[in-house]
């Protein structure tokens, strides 16, 4: 339903004075809240997809953070190759610039991998899984 030019749902939530339910919206979309919640993850810890998918509101769309981390728009600010499976496996096929490069990057930080995997009890980051502690 449209009023006055926008669905309901950008007309009752739209920020007060903000002018521009559509910024809102955008921001407001699952991919965001997922590049939001990686860019919370230290240097030096891991995360696992499923603790993005929590952070970001629904921990039953981990899938939807692979995805969305496939297609990070900027790798820099946004730190993808700190997201692990729940085995601490890396990606298989790491976006930018394959496996290799996201052990480098991962070891760069002082997070160890062996044998493409990174030990959860030393390099999760606990923030996400209700503990205020960032490591063991």
């Amino acid at each position: 339903m449209r009023i006055n030019g926008k669905n309901k749902y950008e007309k009752e939530n739209a920020p007060a004075g903000s002018g521009s339910a559509g910024a809102y919206l955008i921001s407001e979309s699952p991919s965001q809240r997922i590049y939001e919640a990686v860019k919370k993850i230290p240097r030096g810890c891991v995360a696992t997809y499923g603790q993005v998918a929590e952070a970001a509101g629904n921990r039953k769309m981990a899938r939807a953070v692979g995805n969305a981390l496939h297609k990070n728009p900027d790798p820099v600010s946004i730190p993808c190759h700190r997201v692990v499976n729940a085995k601490g496996e890396l990606a298989d096929r790491y976006a930018y610039g394959g496996a290799e490069k996201q052990v480098e990057i991962l070891m760069s930080e002082g997070v160890e991998v062996a044998e493409g995997r990174v030990d959860l009890r030393r390099f999760q980051w606990k923030e996400f899984a209700g503990n205020r502690e960032k490591r063991d």
